[in-house]
């Protein structure tokens, strides 16, 4: 069933705006989605990355996509070449968080800082119906002289069973109460990361009293 397009909208801290980069003191984000409307595939690329100094003590940066993606005609089975990669590192008092999913082919959410890929060729995939795609991206750093940063990168292209090529299209926007789950884990590190660093902080500060 044919649907019409919609514009696909990140979300930074929380708050909706046109995808691109972003900057603030100690922070930057990029968040981009190509291929929209072609049958070259869907290239789907967001990071975050802060760090902090002596002036910037604190930095934070989560920027996210959630959107409904379709292809054109009746629901039929078709085939999917995809991948899913997630990755990220940190320092001292500072953490990062990653995950990327396609609806009907899987999820890759960062499992510590080791970089993960998830892929397939030529899986068997339903066309004519929308699929669900999301992407977050969290980093955070609150200890001076640190910082993290993450990455999510998604690839899919669609194929009839004749190998045919496919375009996908956004078709619509989850509501702002779906959406919200995507990045409701990767805000509970905050809190997490928060506390380690003033456990660092008030061990650091101990021993030099000492």
């Amino acid at each position: 069933m044919t649907q019409p397009p919609v514009t696909i909208t990140c979300t930074v801290n929380q708050s909706p705006v046109e995808c691109g980069t972003f900057s603030s003191p100690g922070a930057t984000a990029y968040g981009g989605v190509s291929g929209i409307g072609t049958a070259d595939g869907v290239f789907v690329n967001f990071t975050a990355e802060v760090w902090t100094t002596s002036l910037i003590q604190q930095a934070s940066a989560l920027i996210s996509v959630d959107f409904l993606a379709s292809t054109d005609g009746p629901q039929r089975q078709g085939l999917a070449t995809f991948s899913i990669y997630t990755d990220g590192d940190h320092g001292a008092g500072a953490g990062t968080g990653a995950t990327g999913s396609i609806e009907g082919l899987g999820s890759n959410p960062l499992i510590g800082t080791q970089g993960i890929t998830l892929h397939g060729t030529n899986v068997a995939f339903e066309l004519g119906v929308p699929f669900e795609v999301q992407a977050s991206v969290l980093a955070n750093s609150f200890f001076r002289d640190s910082g993290a940063g993450g990455i999510a990168q998604m690839k899919l292209q669609l194929f009839e069973l004749d190998g045919t090529p496919v375009a996908i299209t956004a078709v619509a926007v989850p509501e702002p109460d779906t959406h919200a789950l995507i990045t409701v884990g990767l805000i509970g590190l905050i809190a997490l990361w928060k506390f380690r660093a003033k456990a660092i902080s008030d061990a650091d500060a101990a021993q030099i009293a000492a």
